[in-house]
């Protein structure tokens, strides 16, 4: 099973992209080439290479299938950070970038079955 928290300030700056740009949806894409990458910010809803993993504090969360075995026994903690970035994470328009922490140490916040669809 896989947790997700979302720490307070990473909930205001997904609210505000609500507010300003529309619904938000948080897809776990993996560490990639740029510093903090693993979280990307869409719009769009994602298409069919993503798992839905549910709704945290009324958030839609995804992640890639083909990383979703990497996480499948992990906790991880959605922080938000205050810096300016080249992402086209919708976040970043707001001076904010997203990322997360995770371990496969006990779970402390809601958890999904990661499926294959």
């Amino acid at each position: 099973m896989t947790s997700i928290e979302v720490e307070d300030e990473a909930a205001e700056v997904l609210e505000l992209i609500r507010r300003e740009r529309g619904e938000p949806y948080v897809t776990l894409v993996e560490d990639g080439c740029c510093a903090f990458s693993n979280v990307f910010v869409r719009l769009d809803m994602p298409d069919d290479n993503f798992i839905y993993l549910g709704k945290v504090r009324t958030f839609d969360f995804f992640i890639r299938k083909d990383i979703a075995p990497l996480y499948e026994k992990s906790d991880i903690i959605l922080h938000a950070i205050r810096r300016i970035d080249d992402s086209f994470s919708a976040e970043t328009e707001f001076g904010y970038k997203l990322t997360i922490d995770y371990s496969t140490i006990g779970h402390r916040a809601p958890t999904f079955s990661i499926v294959n669809s």
